[in-house]
């Protein structure tokens, strides 16, 4: 597995960290996030770095809210990546 596929892999994993409503994984009820459309750019980036935070080299650089989606910057072992997520 190449640099690149493993930072795609990563990316992923952030991902269901950030759309994943915490409290609803069974096996884990610290998974996930508290995010909401309704919340404010600030409150979205802190829930986003709470979730993100047992992931070994990824932080969340930025959170821009758009109409029910968020676009997030992360860095992920250094390089800089940006992901769409949807929240209804």
């Amino acid at each position: 597995m190449n640099n690149f596929d493993v930072i795609e892999e990563i990316l992923k994993n952030a991902v269901r960290c950030l759309t994943v409503k915490r409290g609803r994984f069974y096996a884990d009820k610290n998974f996930g996030s508290k995010i909401q459309a309704s919340q404010s750019n600030a409150e979205i980036l802190a829930f986003a770095r709470q979730s993100v935070d047992k992931l070994d080299g990824v932080f969340v650089k930025s959170a821009v809210k758009n109409k029910n989606s968020v676009t997030f910057v992360l860095t992920v072992n250094g390089e800089e990546r940006s992901v769409t997520a949807d929240f209804d």
